[in-house]
């Protein structure tokens, strides 16, 4: 925003609440595209309520309204845990929802581009702390970045390497996995990643073209 960020307009906002100007449960919910930089708890702490990251899917934005409008937030989701089978060739078509992909390039416009780049870079990124994670034997430094993986390639329509991340959050956190597969499961993932970096890439193109 020209005159003040969202962290600024946020502690504005809680002291409206605090001085009864405006209603004290009004919800102050954050709308980045810094979903992968770790943004989420600085939201928290400067007193927004929930955060939500661009591209902005359709359904998890009425989620998210629906579940402050209702004044609670909805009970956890626990994932129920699913084997993944990947293809020794994964086919370019197989690792995109096009729809979603449509989506998140109307949403974002000309911003696209480099938004895509933003998630290739912090992806590669976070494949090499589960990659340290795993050699140095903290399995549990897994978690994070596959479950950010997990939540930001759904975003960007990279449904097969969502699913991956999710398979590989779930396998580090059961602490009878056996090492052997989650360095399966890792190796699957940079095999799905390197062909939907080329996928979403070419899509890219194939838009803006």
């Amino acid at each position: 925003m020209p005159l003040m960020d969202g962290f600024e307009a946020t502690r504005k906002i809680c002291d409206l609440k605090k001085s009864g100007s405006i209603r004290a449960d009004l919800p102050v919910i954050a709308l980045t595209a810094n979903a992968m930089k770790g943004d989420r708890q600085r939201c928290l702490d400067a007193g927004m309520d929930d955060y939500i990251s661009k591209p902005v899917r359709t359904h998890d934005l009425r989620e998210k309204v629906f579940t402050w409008v209702n004044g609670r937030k909805s009970p956890p989701y626990v994932e129920e845990h699913v084997e993944i089978t990947v293809p020794s060739k994964v086919s370019t078509n197989a690792v995109l929802d096009i729809a979603a992909v449509t989506e998140s390039y109307e949403v974002l416009k000309d911003k696209y581009p480099s938004i895509l780049s933003y998630y290739i870079e912090d992806v590669t990124s976070y494949m090499e702390e589960i990659k340290t994670a795993l050699e140095t034997g903290i399995i549990k430094g897994a978690v994070r970045p596959a479950h950010t993986i997990k939540s930001a390639s759904r975003r960007m329509g990279a449904i097969t390497l969502s699913d991956l991340a999710k398979d590989m959050e779930q396998a580090a956190n059961d602490e009878n996995c056996p090492p052997e597969m989650l360095r399966e499961k890792l190796s699957d993932m940079t095999a799905v990643f390197e062909t939907t970096r080329t996928a979403l890439l070419q899509e890219s193109r194939k838009k803006a073209g």
